[in-house]
């Protein structure tokens, strides 16, 4: 039976990937701050909090206790935040990057001796990894970026050891994490001093953009066939917006004008 290690699997994305995986037939761990809702057959169930490096640790010796092996690792527990970089706190980005970056070394660095040669990482990052920043949405996309350099830089390391690091960028899907994006914009518009013009219009957008969001069961399954391909690829998008790549191939300067342009659209 081969054994996978998820993150902020309680929920959403999470819960999707455990169950695909436990009904594959795999033994999964899921380490969460929060229980299941309801439990999964196959699934055990840990606490960690992936901004500590202590609880990382006691999690890792309840997990030694109960294997000696463990065939991929799964960081994927992660904060979503919007705001702009002249108004958030030092303390806000610091736990942003805490989470989303910082946890996933964490978690990687402690379980590596449990995977050993033939094993593999799967990084979850985001459809605005490699792209280019979005005003306000640039806060989440800086730690996703940052995740995805240091999930490359990572892959090339650890081949060298027989162990393979694959990233998953996946666009909108119908979890929380979509319902937290409205919260956030909304938080946004009601606490920016400096971007009051704009923010708004801003919120407009974001919501059209929220349509496309497909079933979480949808990128669990594409990352369970990775999961038991031979030779997975190096990286996997998934359900990416349209209206992004577009805007990704837009040259710098025409691409800023066109936002304002778009912000500055009086609000009916």
């Amino acid at each position: 039976m081969k054994t996978v290690l998820i993150t902020g699997g309680a929920g959403g994305i999470g819960r999707a990937i455990c169950e695909a995986f436990a009904h594959d037939g795999w033994r999964v761990f899921c380490c969460d701050l929060h229980s299941m809702k309801e439990p999964i057959e196959g699934v055990t169930e840990l606490e960690m909090d992936v901004a500590n490096a202590e609880s990382v640790e006691q999690c890792y010796q309840k997990v030694c206790a109960l294997t000696d092996k463990l065939d991929l690792i799964m960081p994927i527990a992660g904060v979503f935040t919007m705001g702009s970089f002249v108004e958030i706190s030092e303390q806000e980005l610091k736990r942003v990057l805490n989470v989303n970056v910082m946890g996933v070394y964490r978690v990687n660095k402690t379980f590596l001796p449990l995977l050993g040669e033939g094993g593999r990482i799967f990084i979850i990052t985001s459809e605005l990894a490699p792209l280019k920043p979005l005003p306000f949405n640039g806060i989440y996309a800086f730690s996703k970026t940052s995740l995805e350099s240091y999930a490359l830089s990572l892959r090339l390391e650890l081949m060298l050891l027989g162990i393979t690091v694959c990233v998953f960028r996946p666009g909108a899907f119908q979890t929380d994490m979509v319902k937290a994006t409205e919260g956030a914009t909304q938080r946004l518009v009601e606490q920016t001093e400096l971007y009051k013009e704009y923010t708004k219009r801003f919120q407009r957008i974001i919501s059209s953009q929220t349509g496309g969001a497909k079933p979480p069961k949808r990128l669990a399954g594409r990352i369970l066939h990775a999961a038991k391909a031979k030779k997975p690829r190096p990286i996997y998008t998934i359900n990416a917006g349209f209206l992004l790549k577009i805007y990704n191939l837009i040259p710098y300067r025409t691409q800023a004008w066109v936002l304002k342009k778009l912000l500055k659209k009086r609000n009916s």
